[in-house]
């Protein structure tokens, strides 16, 4: 099943109106509903660590600025052709 993000994609920074929340989107779920709804970070502390994250429904989200989509280092993720031993 695909999900229907109204054309926002990853790394897109938003608004939510309802919450007066501005940030990058982090990720997309879909519940069976059908409701999409994005998570969106408010930023990042002095650290770099990610601050309180924010899900909103995306038919209520504006668009601020398109995101540049990077390349992530995936290696440590996903299906493992064998179980890590001990």
């Amino acid at each position: 099943m695909n999900i229907d993000t109204k054309g926002l994609e990853l790394g897109d920074i938003v608004r939510d109106p309802l919450y007066d929340i501005q940030g990058p989107i982090i990720g997309f779920t879909q519940w069976m509903t059908g409701c999409a709804r994005a998570t969106i970070v408010r930023g990042y502390d002095k650290d770099g660590k990610l601050l309180e994250s924010h899900g909103a429904d995306v038919l209520i989200l504006e668009l601020v600025q398109k995101g540049r989509r990077g390349t992530y280092d995936r290696s440590t993720g996903g299906p493992m052709p064998e179980p890590p031993s001990r």
